[in-house]
């Protein structure tokens, strides 16, 4: 409750605190055992902590455990929740701010730097619009940005840091 918790540089989050944000996100619940695994993966195992602390800080943020970050958002945005380029009747934005704003609206509109938020417009503008020239690509490509860019915004430094 001190004002001082607020203050300093940001902090990473541990890697339950992660993956519990990440489930709330998106209205999904501890459904699999498999958070465990991935847990573990990502530097954290529940129950089996390493030291009081319950997680080795250094282990989260190295290079090794890249890959294990976006596993957790492919493991979040299983085959319900993916972004389908041909879902009857569903079509999406091509709208670069729209495809950002829809991406952070899948985790529940984390709060990002103007920053990452321009690079996710960035990226989306790249992805769904410059590159797609012939029909189909016009038609499949903003849901494949899309799909994209939700793994970014939670790999993204400032979803991972509170």
């Amino acid at each position: 409750m001190h004002p001082l918790i607020h203050a300093g540089p940001r902090m990473v989050k541990a890697p339950i605190v992660q993956i519990a944000g990440m489930l709330r996100g998106i209205g999904r619940y501890i459904d699999t055992d498999d958070w465990a695994w991935e847990s573990s993966l990502v530097g954290q195992t529940p129950f089996y902590p390493p030291n009081v602390g319950g997680w080795e800080a250094a282990r989260w943020l190295n290079t090794g455990t890249w890959l294990a970050r976006f596993n957790l958002a492919a493991q979040m945005i299983d085959d319900k929740r993916a972004v389908k380029p041909h879902a009857a009747g569903k079509k999406v934005a091509v709208n670069p701010r729209a495809l950002a704003n829809q991406a952070l609206a899948f985790w529940g509109d984390p709060t990002v730097s103007p920053a990452t938020r321009h690079a996710l417009i960035a990226y989306a503008k790249t992805a769904a619009v410059d590159a797609a020239k012939a029909p189909w690509e016009r038609e499949q490509y903003p849901a494949l940005a899309l799909s994209a860019l939700r793994a970014l915004v939670v790999a993204s430094p400032d979803y991972q840091t509170c």
